[in-house]
């Protein structure tokens, strides 16, 4: 799940918001860059086979 968890996620001009801004796939990953309480950016990955067979489940 894409959500807000650590504290300086939660913290910020706006508060508890998380958004992608990119996204990339390299070596079986996704990677999503992302822009956290509107002042810093992160970066989160998911193994990609593992994430299209959840998708296919749900």
């Amino acid at each position: 799940m894409f959500s807000h968890e650590e504290n300086w996620e939660k913290r910020g001009i706006v508060k508890d918001v998380v958004f992608p801004i990119g996204a990339l796939i390299d070596k079986g990953r996704l990677y999503i860059y992302y822009r956290a309480a509107d002042k810093l950016i992160g970066l989160k990955y998911v193994n990609l086979k593992e994430l299209l067979k959840e998708l296919k489940n749900n």
